[in-house]
């Protein structure tokens, strides 16, 4: 009977998914669907695959929709809907997972919008120094860190480590990106008019 049944819900999420896109409420409630038959026969290791991968579509989804937000000035709510979505992120899969260490690093950037510098700078450092382990030194997303740190520094007014951290930035980039791509150059614009505007402290 349940062999039978499974094979109907297969096809209802297939073709929701067809229909109406892969993030479509319905088309996810189809596959929880195929959960339930699954919960039913104990088959439990399977039920739980579905269940999270319903549930990271569903903090993915946010997550990119605080980017959103964020980008369009929107600040508080994009803090309003990111913050939830880290919170599940640490207790499912730690504060050292991508995704976790991804979100943070959005928060940060936002707290820098709201004026709230301290808190962004505590949560960038625990970001890159995570970064730097897991990923090194020189991967992007350690070094886009490091840039957005660099940036906090700027907004602080302490100079001296804004340009010191942005050196460090640019010769890293232009090792592992080349001198021509689009982030080295960015971030060799700024240490440039950095050193232009600010006396190293």
């Amino acid at each position: 009977m349940y062999a039978k049944t499974e094979k109907i819900l297969w096809r209802a999420f297939e073709s929701s998914k067809m229909l109406f896109g892969a993030d479509n409420r319905s088309t996810w409630a189809r596959l929880c669907d195929v959960a339930c038959i699954y919960l039913r026969q104990d088959r439990l290791k399977e039920a739980e695959d579905l269940y999270i991968q319903r549930h990271n579509a569903t903090l993915t989804t946010k997550y990119h929709l605080a980017v959103t937000y964020n980008r369009l000035g929107r600040v508080n709510d994009a803090n309003e809907l990111l913050m939830p979505v880290l919170q599940v992120e640490k207790e499912i899969y730690g504060e050292e997972h991508p995704d976790t260490l991804r979100s943070m690093k959005l928060l940060s950037d936002i707290l820098v919008k709201q004026g709230r510098l301290q808190e962004a700078e505590e949560l960038v450092v625990h970001v890159l120094t995570n970064e730097r382990r897991i990923l090194g030194e020189d991967h992007p997303n350690t070094l886009y860190s490091m840039s957005h740190f660099a940036f906090i520094c700027i907004d602080q007014g302490r100079y001296g480590e804004a340009i010191s951290h942005m050196e460090i930035c640019v010769q890293l980039r232009k090792e592992a990106l080349g001198e021509n791509h689009p982030g080295t150059n960015n971030s060799i614009q700024w240490l440039e008019k950095w050193k232009n505007e600010h006396v190293i402290q």
